[in-house]
């Protein structure tokens, strides 16, 4: 599916818990990338003191995982 992607727009994706490595993507348990001077952090699992770490001064978080889509 991230290929796929990839044909029609730039793809930030990150491995979740029990996915695997997909050829020609690198994935990692977080991204972060500045969006027009927008921080934002990807992750799949929001919990322990080094995402608490990671999302401090993040503008956006963006998870998965939780399987109840959320804004807050």
């Amino acid at each position: 599916m991230l290929l796929q992607l990839e044909t029609i727009a730039p793809v930030t994706a990150v491995l979740g818990n029990v996915d695997r490595a997909i050829p020609g993507f690198l994935l990692e348990p977080t991204a972060r990338m500045s969006i027009a001077g927008v921080t934002v952090v990807i992750t799949h699992l929001l919990r322990g003191r080094e995402i608490v770490r990671l999302v401090s001064d993040a503008d956006v978080v963006v998870s998965g995982h939780t399987h109840v889509p959320r804004w807050s």
